[in-house]
C-alpha cells in the first residue's frame, strides 16, 4: 500500500472545513478529497473522487485520537475484510481499504441522501405505512449482517441513510456495520461529549440514546443488542421522539438502565394497538426477552395486522340488521319497479302511436314495412329500463348509497372513451385566483413561504409553526398550502398530494397558487402516483391544466413520463 506524499492532519480537534488540510489533498495515490460531508464520534466522512476510474465515493478516516490505538490499528484490516464482503442492497458498500500514515480509512460508495435523522427533524413522527416501510429496510440489513456473524453495535437514525427514488419510493441504506468494534476493546481515553444522540467513547461504546443495558453494562453484545436500538429507532420513527427524554447522557443511560418505556399509544393515541407487543419485545431490558435477531424482528414486523378483524358478533350482527331490513327494501323496490314498468308503457305507447304516424307519411314501399320493425327501438327501451329496475333493487339490497367527493374520483376509475366533460361535478367551481396577494397574512408565514421560493428545506420548527397556523386559522389554505410544497420540493410526492386534495376541499379557488399545478403535473409523471396523481388533477384543474401540461410535454422527459402525461392530455 503506497502512501501519499500529503501528510496526515493530526489535531485535536476538527478544524473548520476551509482549514481542514484533508481537503484538496490526495489519499493514498488514489483518492482526491474533495469536501468534508460529517462527522460522528467514530470518524470523519469526505467526498472523494477516484482518480482512476472518475468515480464519486465516501472515504472514512477515524479521529484522531484512537490512531495512537495500537489494538485499534492491529484489527482494522482483519475486521475490513469482513466489512467489504457484506454485499447486500440496504448495507453501503465499503469498497476499499488501507492505513496511511498511521491513520486507518474505509472507502465507501456514495449515497446520494439524508439520514433518518434530518427526515426526523424535518418531519417529526412519520405516517405509519411508511416508518413501517423504512424500518423493514434497517431489518433487512440487520439480519443480512446477523446471519454473516456482524452485529452493528451502533446502529441510529444517523447511520441510516434514505434516498427518494424516482418513483417517489423510499430507499434505505445503513452504514458503519461493525465499525465500533474496533474500538470497542480499545483503552478508554476519557472523551466524553454532552449530547444523547452523540458518540461516547470511553468505558463504554455507542450512541446513548439507542444503547442497550449491555452496552451500558459494558457487557458482551450481539445481534440483540441491534434489535434494542431498532426498537428505539421504530418508536422514534412512529412517535417522533425518543422513548427517554433525556439531555444528559448519564441520565439516559441510567433510563435504558431501569426505567420502562412509556407504550407507543401513551405518546401517539391513535397508533395500531398490533404495534404496541412489537416495540416492548424490542426494548426488553434482558436480551433473552428481546427478538433473538433482526430476521425474527423483521418477520413480526411484516406480518403485523395493522388493521383489526371484524369480530363473529360484529358480523352476525350487521347480517341481522340486513336480514330484518331486506323485507321493506325489497317492497320499496318491488313498488319503483311497478312505477317504472308502467312509465316504460305509457312511452312505448307513446312510441307506437308516433311511429304510425310517422309511418303514414313515409313513401308507400316504406310504408309496406311491418309496423313492428318501427317498434324494435321501443322493445330495446323497454329491456332497457327494466335492466335500471334490477339494478335499483340490487343497489338498495346489497349496499349503501355512497356519495365520491370530486376529489376522490381518479383518472383509473373514468371508463375507457370517457373524457372530464363527461363527469357529473358536484357544483361549479369559484374562479383561480393566487391566495398569497392578499394582504392579510400572518407574519408568521412570510418568513416560511421566503424559505419556500427560496428552495430551502424547512426545519421541524418550522413545520410545527404551520400546523399550529392551521389550527389557528382554519379556513385559510395557505399554510397547508406552504406544508405540501415543502414536501414536494424534497420529492416526497405522496405526502404532498393530499394535502393539495386538503387545500382545494378548504378552498378551491386556492389552486391559483402559482406552484400547486406544477407540482401536480409532475406527480402525475411519476409511475407510483400516476393514477391518483392524474384523476386529482383533472378533477381540480380540468382544462386549466391544459398549458401546464403541454409545457412540460415541450421540456426534456423520459418518454415513460411523456406517455403519462401524454395520457393526461387525452382524458381532457
Amino acid at each position: 500500500m503506497s502512501v501519499q506524499s500529503t501528510p496526515v492532519p493530526v489535531t485535536e480537534e476538527p478544524p473548520p472545513e476551509e482549514n481542514d488540510p484533508w481537503v484538496g489533498s490526495t489519499l493514498d495515490g488514489r483518492y482526491a478529497i474533495e469536501a468534508k460531508l460529517g462527522e460522528g464520534g467514530i470518524g470523519r466522512v469526505y467526498r472523494a473522487r477516484h482518480l482512476k476510474l472518475g468515480r464519486p465515493v465516501a472515504v472514512k478516516v477515524l479521529l484522531e485520537r484512537f490512531r495512537t490505538l495500537e489494538s485499534v490499528k492491529a484489527r482494522f484490516e482483519r475486521e475490513a475484510q469482513t466489512l467489504s464482503a457484506l454485499q447486500h442492497p440496504n448495507i453501503v458498500t465499503v469498497t476499499d481499504y488501507g492505513l496511511v500514515d498511521g491513520c486507518p480509512y474505509l472507502v465507501m460508495e456514495l449515497i446520494e441522501g439524508e439520514d433518518l435523522d434530518v427526515l426526523l427533524e424535518e418531519v417529526g413522527a412519520i405516517p405509519v405505512e411508511r416508518a413501517l416501510g423504512l424500518m423493514v429496510q434497517v431489518l433487512r440489513s440487520l439480519a443480512y449482517a446477523h446471519e454473516s456473524g456482524i452485529v452493528h453495535r451502533d446502529l441510529k437514525p444517523g447511520n441510516a441513510l434514505l434516498r427518494v427514488l424516482p418513483d417517489g419510493s423510499d430507499h434505505v441504506e445503513v452504514l458503519d456495520f461493525g465499525l465500533a468494534k474496533f474500538l470497542d476493546d480499545g483503552p478508554a481515553d476519557g472523551t466524553k461529549r454532552t449530547s444523547p444522540k452523540l458518540t461516547r467513547a470511553g468505558t463504554v461504546l455507542g450512541t446513548p440514546a439507542y444503547m442497550a443495558p449491555e452496552q451500558v453494562e459494558a457487557s458482551a453484545c450481539d445481534a440483540r443488542t441491534d434489535v434494542y436500538a431498532a426498537g428505539v429507532m421504530l418508536f422514534e420513527l412512529l412517535t417522533g421522539q425518543l422513548p427517554f427524554q433525556h439531555e444528559d447522557p448519564g441520565s439516559m443511560l441510567r433510563a435504558h438502565l431501569v426505567d420502562t418505556p412509556p407504550t407507543l399509544r401513551s405518546v401517539r393515541p391513535e397508533l395500531p394497538a398490533a404495534l404496541e407487543p412489537i416495540v416492548a419485545k424490542a426494548l426488553a431490558k434482558r436480551q433473552e426477552e428481546r427478538y433473538r435477531d433482526g430476521a425474527e424482528m423483521l418477520h413480526a414486523l411484516e406480518h403485523v395486522e395493522l388493521h383489526a378483524r371484524p369480530s363473529l358478533e360484529a358480523v352476525t350482527g350487521k347480517l341481522k340488521v340486513l336480514r330484518d331490513e331486506l323485507p321493506e327494501k325489497l317492497e320499496k323496490a318491488s313498488a319503483q319497479v311497478s312505477e317504472v314498468s308502467k312509465q316504460a308503457g305509457e312511452k312505448l305507447g307513446r312510441l307506437r302511436q308516433r311511429a304510425e304516424a310517422l309511418r303514414t307519411k313515409l313513401p308507400e314501399p316504406i310504408q309496406k314495412i311491418p309496423p313492428t320493425a318501427f317498434l324494435a327501438l321501443g322493445g330495446l327501451l323497454v329491456v332497457g329500463v327494466l335492466a335500471a329496475g334490477v339494478a335499483i333493487i340490487l343497489s338498495m339490497v346489497d349496499r349503501p348509497a355512497v356519495v365520491t367527493p370530486v376529489a376522490q374520483v381518479h383518472l383509473a376509475e373514468l371508463p375507457e372513451g370517457v373524457a372530464l366533460e363527461d363527469v357529473e361535478q358536484t357544483a361549479a367551481l369559484p374562479a383561480p385566483r393566487d391566495p398569497w396577494e392578499d394582504e392579510d397574512m400572518p407574519g408568521e408565514m412570510r418568513p416560511i413561504r421566503a424559505r419556500v421560493l427560496e428552495g430551502r428545506r424547512l426545519g421541524r420548527s418550522m413545520l410545527g409553526t404551520l400546523r399550529m397556523l392551521h389550527r389557528d386559522y382554519p379556513q385559510d389554505c395557505r399554510p397547508l398550502l406552504l406544508h405540501a410544497h415543502a414536501y414536494a420540493d424534497k420529492r416526497w410526492l405522496s405526502h404532498a398530494l393530499p394535502l393539495y386534495v386538503e387545500v382545494f376541499e378548504l378552498d378551491p379557488s386556492c389552486r391559483g397558487d402559482p406552484l400547486m399545478l406544477d407540482h401536480m403535473v409532475e406527480m402525475t409523471m411519476t409511475e407510483t402516483l400516476h393514477h391518483e396523481a392524474s384523476g386529482t388533477l383533472l378533477q381540480i384543474y380540468g382544462d386549466e391544466a391544459e398549458d401546464a401540461i403541454e409545457a412540460k410535454l415541450d421540456g426534456d422527459v423520459r418518454p415513460a413520463e411523456r406517455q403519462r402525461l401524454e395520457a393526461v392530455l387525452d382524458a381532457l
